[in-house]
């Protein structure tokens, strides 16, 4: 949990990766048990959802990255273009114009479209973690701390064994 708490904010990329690695980690220690030990169900199943919230925050942070390079680009591209311009002289671009502005206008235009739907959707999901499991009384994670005490308790209890067979009671 204490890779949780370093989350504080939507842009706190190590860390939420840092989180998704350790629930993945102790899901992989009680997954293995499940099939044979009903308290590892419910952590397996909680873990799995934090993983699942923490891997689609990342991919928004990967994906906003790569959106704000390449309008980067197209905008490196543009001041480029008005330094030629410039160094050719203003008649020189006005008469021909500049091949390709539109096309690099729709570009930018989506690039910022998409860019407003990545923030709307980190933002939602951010809530979710925050809501859900960030801070000591968050739902899912009370949950999951009552799930592995339950779990280290069934780990604890000795074995239940069946009734020896008695040669010749059958």
């Amino acid at each position: 949990f204490d890779k949780l708490a370093r989350i504080e904010s939507v842009a706190d990329e190590a860390a939420g990766h840092a989180g998704r690695i350790a629930a993945k980690r102790l899901r992989d220690v009680a997954e293995p048990v499940a099939p044979w030990l009903a308290a590892a169900r419910l952590p397996v199943e909680l873990l799995k959802a934090l993983q699942d919230l923490l891997g689609d925050l990342h991919d928004g942070q990967l994906l906003a990255g790569l959106v704000a390079n390449a309008l980067a680009e197209i905008e490196s591209k543009r001041a480029q273009r008005l330094i030629a311009a410039t160094l050719d002289g203003a008649d020189a671009v006005l008469s021909r114009g500049a091949p390709g502005a539109p096309l690099r206008r729709r570009e930018r235009s989506g690039l910022i479209a998409v860019a407003k739907r990545l923030g709307a959707r980190r933002s939602e999901l951010f809530s979710r973690l925050e809501r859900d499991w960030l801070g000591e009384e968050a739902p899912s994670r009370q949950g999951l701390v009552l799930a592995l005490a339950e779990l280290d308790r069934s780990l604890a209890a000795p074995p239940r064994r069946r009734p020896a067979v008695v040669a010749g009671s059958r």
